[in-house]
């Protein structure tokens, strides 16, 4: 009973994360507020903070390093939305070892915000498809433990786009994916 009981929670959890996933989608369309100064350094510790006792309770080597102040342009929402979006893939599709690390620093003028994951189902000839909405790879759409809507990715590259930061996928399949994200200090 404990286990159909937990089936349950899992398959509501995903079902309103994807209903959340395309409001996020349908939302980017509008959002037409103008660009701020925001403190990523604080919007990404406060992060962090949410997604200790998921890992934790997952069984996931979760880390997160945030050099302190750095401010970037952009929309408070939509980099929390980025964080958010970013840490959950990672903590989803790690495997192996489980570990799952976030860091922030400055390099130079540039933030570098990277998400980096043990583990990869991303093949080199999907690399590129991962962005475009609805699509899901073969070896995660195959995968009954790890639903989505398949929208997540296009939401970080639609958010990427709109403020002017450069996205970057890293992947060794099998291996790790790393998504780095690189923004103009201010």
């Amino acid at each position: 009973m404990n286990e159909l009981l937990a089936r349950v929670r899992t398959r509501v959890r995903r079902r309103g994360t994807s209903v959340q996933d395309m409001l996020d989608l349908a939302g980017l369309d509008k959002l037409d507020e103008p660009p701020q100064t925001v403190d990523l350094s604080s919007l990404a510790t406060r992060h962090q903070l949410a997604f200790d006792a998921l890992a934790f309770e997952q069984g996931i080597q979760y880390s997160c390093e945030v050099e302190d102040g750095i401010r970037v342009r952009g929309s408070p929402k939509a980099l929390e939305q980025l964080l958010n979006q970013l840490t959950d893939n990672a903590m989803k599709y790690t495997e192996g070892d489980k570990a799952v690390r976030v860091t922030l620093a400055r390099e130079g003028r540039r933030a570098v915000l990277t998400f980096y994951n043990s583990g990869c189902r991303i093949k080199d000839s999907e690399r590129d498809r991962v962005f475009e909405r609805f699509y899901r790879s073969e070896g995660v759409a195959a995968d009954p433990a790890k639903r989505g809507s398949g929208i997540g990715l296009s939401i970080i590259k639609s958010i990427c786009d709109k403020y002017g930061y450069r996205l970057r996928l890293d992947t060794e399949e099998g291996v790790f994916t790393r998504f780095t994200i690189t923004m103009r200090c201010v």
